[in-house]
């Protein structure tokens, strides 16, 4: 068993697949599980347009990275 921790602070986690092996370890039957899981650990869209509509200084806004990531590649 593994256990992880993804998050404690309102992260949302879904599973997004799960794979399922079966075998023998010592001639004894087992069942290996590998889920693939999605962790969101900001806020969604309205609630980020929410926030800066209450924000209007002129260093206020959005921070857009430019940077490649591997989300951005799937996107």
């Amino acid at each position: 068993m593994c256990l992880l921790d993804l998050g404690s602070s309102g992260e949302s986690v879904s599973v997004r697949e799960t794979k399922t092996y079966s075998g023998s370890f010592s001639g004894v039957p087992t069942k290996i599980s590998v889920n693939t899981v999605c962790v969101e650990r900001g806020m969604n869209w309205i609630a980020a347009v929410d926030v800066a509509m209450d924000h209007d200084a002129p260093d206020d806004g959005f921070y857009l990275s430019k940077q490649v990531t591997f989300v951005s590649c799937l996107q």
